[in-house]
């Protein structure tokens, strides 16, 4: 029922009930045709930047990270957690979550090249003045993945290979690299990836932080996966110095 069921309360159109419905039904269509003008002013805009010779799917991009931590604030204004980002760390988001190695592994070739140069234009955009000029010789990587459903250790430690392809210096093997850090291997790079739970889909992210280290990195390598469902922790060697894997709440 449209009208509600009052005692006395009149049915007809004419009635107070059927004013109150006609007042309602009239917002909506005003606000209605308020959000077309401003989906054709959008639309004109992103033509507009595109005659400017602007990149419109990296702009939309830029709209999204943007959304996703607020508008207008810095990217090493984003720590992980409270006191825990130094003046030297490089923090940003992702605006979605990293792909996983059972993604990857069923893309063309073609098309995850594509997904990895997508994914140097957004870390580009996002890191703004706080990418460093020189790329850090020695360096922690932490990834922090948010996602609905959990998923396997291997599938979540191989999520970071093509951020960490990103990040290094530009070459014939990385050619969208952005020379944040100076390489992947144990010696230069301690890495750690979190599966943080997301309780919507619309709260999915990848929050990094880059934190440079005064000298080489401990060859020594570990991994910490979740509890299992049947209580147990499992441990797994690794090729990668410093890894560590686990599972975190929101």
């Amino acid at each position: 029922m449209l009208l509600p069921e009052t005692p006395g309360a009149g049915h007809d159109e004419g009635g107070v009930a059927g004013e109150r419905l006609r007042s309602i039904v009239e917002r909506i269509e005003r606000l209605e045709e308020e959000r077309k003008a401003l989906s054709a002013d959008i639309k004109d805009i992103y033509s507009e930047a595109k005659s400017a010779g602007f990149d419109v799917k990296v702009l939309r991009t830029l709209i999204a990270i943007r959304r996703c931590r607020g508008a207008g604030e810095p990217a090493r204004h984003l720590p992980p957690r409270a006191g825990d980002v130094s003046m030297t760390d490089i923090v940003f988001r992702l605006a979605a979550p990293l792909p996983l190695l059972n993604v990857q592994l069923r893309q063309h070739w073609a098309h995850r090249a594509a997904v990895k140069k997508d994914l140097a234009w957004e870390v580009l955009a996002v890191l703004g003045r706080a990418r460093p000029a020189v790329p850090f010789e020695f360096a922690q990587v932490t990834i922090w993945r948010h996602s609905v459903q959990m998923p396997d250790w291997d599938n979540l430690v191989a999520s970071a290979k093509n951020l960490l392809d990103v990040l290094q210096p530009a070459s014939e093997r990385h050619p969208y690299g952005l020379g944040v850090i100076a390489g992947d291997d144990q010696a230069h790079l301690k890495l750690a990836v979190h599966h943080v739970k997301a309780k919507v889909t619309t709260e999915q992210c990848t929050l990094v932080r880059i934190r440079p280290l005064d000298g080489p990195v401990a060859a020594v390598a570990q991994a910490e996966c979740p509890v299992t469902p049947g209580g147990g922790a499992m441990l797994h060697s690794s090729g990668a110095a410093g890894l560590v894997v686990r599972e975190e709440a929101a």
